[in-house]
């Protein structure tokens, strides 16, 4: 049995008891209810209550129901008594207030809700009903506020107003999450971002709960749903300077949690990375591109051989420690590719102890899918032509294909899985004198800028 058929078994019997001595009135308070109803029950129900409650059939029987012109608060709502209320209630009303063991979506669509608020809900509940009004309100442990769009001013208004209790309060729209967590008198902020434009929402939120006297302990950026190259990091630095900012971006291979950087190590990261693009970005041909961030990175790094080798897979330590392994070095080179060339798409593919690089081309006779194995080539150019670039389907002979996810499917679905093999000169054909000094001038980049004073090894 899960939480509501306890709740059910153990409290009906006396809900329902208490809905019939207050029957009349509630009803004829329905009949003028106008644009709001509420019905405000606990929220907050734990097995703890079940236990007590079955040890002691008086324990919880102090409340009784209360009336207002726009509903009724109760300790419980049974089923019966919610069928005689449901079938009373204006289709009119534009917000509602329910538990959420009594709705279901038949009766939610019904209604054209502004706002709806859900009692004993969590993150399954609402994201079910979260279509059903552009504002919902869903209250249990942790209290989620969610909005269409997100608006300052409703945020405002509801964290002034909102009791901190131990669980985090949840702010959500489409396009945007704030997470707050109070943890011994002092507040966590945990963004994630959905759009590089929506730092203006971090200030603004950041702002409001410093100046309502909150002690800040830190906060927390997801920016692994965003192109984080693009963030404006300047916008950020106010907040920086006076409190503790870290970054979580891309997600490991095999445990699925994000790197995390400080905004010193990132803003440096980036603007690192940033200026290899615009070095990239000056060449027609996206193989020419990718080959020239593929020799730069491999000859720049090496191997990380020692126990350490978890440290070396987010890309800002790579540069920060001049070694990587074989996640690290993908991630690497998939951000130096994000965005150079709209006719290359670059992307990060797991095995089951191992990452390589999966790689969408559109150029001329080079169309489809490859792969690219940047890990076995370093340290050992000799390598380059037989690991660079493989057609993907000729790859799982060669690399073999015990892979631990699919292929991305956007990668894979229509398009060519067996274009044709680029032979060793023209590999040696997509370089001109002018794309080694671009590769010079990279690793000069990696080597002079990056986070530490380790010394990348030159190309040969």
């Amino acid at each position: 049995m899960n939480l509501n058929d306890h709740l059910k078994s153990m409290f009906s019997a006396e809900a329902r008891n208490k809905f019939l001595n207050s029957k009349n009135l509630i009803l004829q308070m329905l009949s003028n209810i106008k644009s709001v109803f509420h019905i405000k029950t606990k929220n907050n129900f734990k097995l703890t209550d079940i236990a007590e409650k079955a040890n002691d059939s008086n324990y919880l029987n102090d409340y009784e129901i209360q009336i207002n012109s726009n509903g009724f608060s109760t300790l419980y709502l049974d089923s019966e008594s919610w069928n005689e209320i449901k079938n009373n209630i204006p289709h009119s009303i534009k917000e509602l207030r329910v538990p959420s063991y009594v709705i279901d979506e038949s009766f939610l669509q019904k209604f054209e809700l502004d706002k709806l608020i859900i009692d004993l809900a969590d993150d399954k509940v609402f994201n079910k009903y979260k279509k059903n009004a552009k504002e919902i309100i869903c209250y249990k442990n942790d209290t989620i506020y969610y909005m269409q769009e997100f608006s300052n001013e409703k945020f405002k208004i509801f964290f002034e107003n909102y009791n901190f209790r131990n669980g985090s309060l949840k702010i959500l729209s489409n396009d945007f999450e704030l997470i707050i967590q109070k943890i011994d008198h002092k507040f966590r902020l945990n963004y994630t971002l959905m759009s590089e434009n929506d730092v203006y929402k971090i200030i603004e939120t950041y702002n409001y709960i410093k100046k309502s006297n909150k002690d800040i302990e830190s906060i927390n950026l997801n920016v692994a749903n965003i192109d984080y190259f693009k963030l404006n990091y300047d916008q950020l630095k106010e907040i920086s300077d006076n409190e503790e900012i870290s970054f979580k971006y891309k997600k490991h291979h095999l445990n699925g949690n994000r790197y995390d950087a400080s905004y010193k190590d990132m803003e440096e990261y980036i603007k690192i990375i940033n200026s290899i693009k615009l070095i990239l970005k000056k060449y027609d041909n996206p193989l020419t591109k990718y080959l020239i961030a593929f020799l730069s990175v491999i000859s720049s790094f090496e191997f990380a051989e020692d126990e350490e080798f978890e440290h070396y897979r987010a890309p800002h330590l790579i540069l920060k420690e001049g070694k990587f392994v074989c996640e690290g070095i993908s991630n690497l080179l998939v951000d130096l590719c994000m965005g150079v060339d709209k006719n290359l798409d670059v992307r990060e593919f797991g095995l089951n102890n191992h990452m390589r690089i999966i790689l969408k081309v559109c150029n001329g006779n080079y169309n489809g899918i490859y792969v690219s194995e940047p890990t076995w080539v370093t340290n050992n150019l000799n390598k380059l032509y037989d690991y660079f670039l493989l057609p993907y389907k000729d790859s799982f002979n060669i690399l073999g294909n015990n892979y631990s996810e699919e292929p991305p499917k956007d990668l894979i679905d229509n398009n060519n899985l067996n274009p044709r093999w680029i032979t060793k000169n023209e590999i040696n054909g997509l370089l001109s004198q002018d794309g080694i000094e671009s590769i010079k001038q990279i690793i000069s980049i990696l080597k002079e800028k990056s986070l530490s004073n380790n010394s990348p090894k030159s190309l040969k």
